[in-house]
């Protein structure tokens, strides 16, 4: 397969894997609103309290061995019925544990109603065990076509089915239902879309195999997801469940670019990065442009977000919710870091080099731990401004360390590599700043404010040169032409 050829695939992938993004980013943030409208945001806060134990739980399900499966070349199908079964069994230890510790976490956030939540939420660990292996080998066939009709599917069902608790008074327990069904129907369309069945097949060795690269991405996974929870903790602990409620919804809808632009290239170049990793030139070639292409969509984006958040968070959710503006506008900043940080450490695990990435995380976190050790005493504004910090010494200077050392592409390359994107969303957001003034808060203004956003970074990026937007402009008029001569 040649550079053209993974190019198109890993286009195609991308396509489709912001098509289940989108759909289910989408999906998800029409959901919330009506449910926003109905409950109360200290409701949510209560549910965002167990938001870690649930996603560390997640990450032990996988074991790393999901990934494992995606980076081996040849795996077989001892392989895939061992992680299978072990999966399952890891699932059902996990909801145990759960149900046990419920009181233990209720204690800790001082928040009674978590023993019950907690306990009924934990069947969610059996629900996914079910589904890892044929969710990997979809993404190893960067297969995001089925993927994004299971999650948009699963989304808008379980969604449909929250809302009609919440409006039927069952408070706190129909965002419960809703995670539950949701991860229901989402198990379910696995199955009946991907035809792996599990054979009666097991061997311990086959996992000591996978486990040697798995092993490293599960205590990555483990430290990622307590570091990236441990707001929600401090947070639950410090303060009122109502401004836990109103930092999560910040983030949630922080998120939605995120989870849409750079997430989803994350998921379709690792495969991609994969067969290809012994060849260094093709890599970096491959790299590059990944890079140069997310940044390009996701920086200013992030910057029409910023603009956006007061109307965004008063029309769709209203007054009730407006304390969650400031922390949006504040998670913006980490979001224009954030990509910059997920295709840096993508190379480094498609060339197996998953103890390095450890030690690329356990540093970061002890580096994030310490600013929050200092900033956690104030506001929470402050503590987002801390991480802010820390996130860009981080991504600058630390993951992109082996990116240097193994592609010969630093850091700085990467800084400059970018500077013209960076410049004309500069340009970008003086125009949105002054329509802003003028159009308010209102619906015009969520209006308005996009829609001059777009149009000043295009005709910026038209003049600086933005590599990405050239390369779009090319490939529109390509196909322009070939209809119109296919026309004549």
């Amino acid at each position: 397969m040649n550079d053209e050829q993974l190019l198109k695939r890993t286009a195609y992938g991308f396509a489709w894997s912001v098509v289940e993004r989108s759909g289910t980013q989408i999906s998800q943030l029409i959901i919330s609103i009506f449910l926003a409208r109905i409950l109360s945001p200290e409701l949510f806060g209560l549910t965002g309290m167990l938001t870690v134990f649930m996603a560390i739980g997640q990450s032990i399900i996988d074991s790393g061995f999901g990934s494992a499966l995606i980076q081996k070349k040849n795996h077989t199908l001892i392989d895939e019925c061992s992680v299978f079964y072990f999966n399952i069994f890891i699932g059902i230890i996990l909801a145990i544990l759960m149900y046990f510790f419920a009181p233990v976490i209720a204690h800790f956030f001082h928040q009674e109603a978590l023993t019950s939540l907690a306990r009924v939420l934990a069947i969610n660990f059996v629900i996914n065990s079910f589904g890892i292996v044929q969710t990997a080998l979809l993404t190893k066939d960067v297969d995001f076509k089925t993927q994004s009709r299971i999650s948009i599917i699963s989304s808008v069902a379980s969604g449909a089915i929250g809302i009609i608790c919440a409006y039927s008074g069952c408070g706190v327990w129909s965002l419960v239902v809703q995670s539950i069904s949701g991860n229901f129907f989402r198990t379910v369309l696995v199955w009946y879309s991907r035809p792996w069945r599990p054979k009666w097949l097991f061997d311990i060795n086959s996992l000591r195999k996978l486990f040697s690269f798995g092993s490293r991405l599960l205590l990555s996974g483990i430290i990622d997801t307590l570091y990236n929870n441990i707001f929600q903790i401090i947070i639950g602990r410090m303060f009122s469940p109502a401004n836990l409620a109103f930092y999560n919804r910040a983030n949630q809808l922080q998120q939605v670019p995120i989870q849409l632009i750079s997430t989803s290239a994350k998921r379709v170049t690792y495969p991609i990065y994969s067969m290809i990793h012994d060849d260094k030139e093709r890599l970096l070639s491959i790299f590059r442009k990944t890079l140069l292409t997310v940044t390009a969509i996701t920086i200013p984006v992030m910057a029409v977000l910023y603009f956006t958040a007061e109307p965004l968070v008063i029309v769709f959710y209203t007054t009730k919710w407006a304390n969650s503006i400031v922390y949006l506008k504040l998670l913006v900043f980490l979001g224009v870091l954030y990509p910059l940080h997920l295709v840096n450490l993508n190379v480094l695990l498609a060339q197996g080099h998953s103890d390095k990435y450890f030690r690329l995380e356990l540093l970061k976190k002890l580096l994030g731990l310490t600013v929050l050790s200092f900033t956690m005493k104030y506001k929470i504004e402050v503590m987002i401004v801390g991480q802010i910090i820390s996130s860009f010494f981080v991504y600058f200077f630390i993951n992109s360390h082996y990116t240097k050392k193994y592609l010969g592409y630093s850091g700085f390359r990467q800084a400059k590599d970018l500077l013209p994107t960076i410049l004309s969303t500069i340009l970008a957001s003086i125009s949105m700043y002054l329509v802003k003034r003028l159009s308010g808060n209102g619906m015009v203004g969520l209006i308005v404010i996009p829609s001059v956003g777009v149009i000043a970074y295009l005709i910026a990026a038209k003049l600086l040169r933005v590599e990405a937007v050239m390369q779009l402009e090319e490939i529109l008029l390509k196909r322009m032409h070939k209809g119109n001569y296919g026309k004549d």
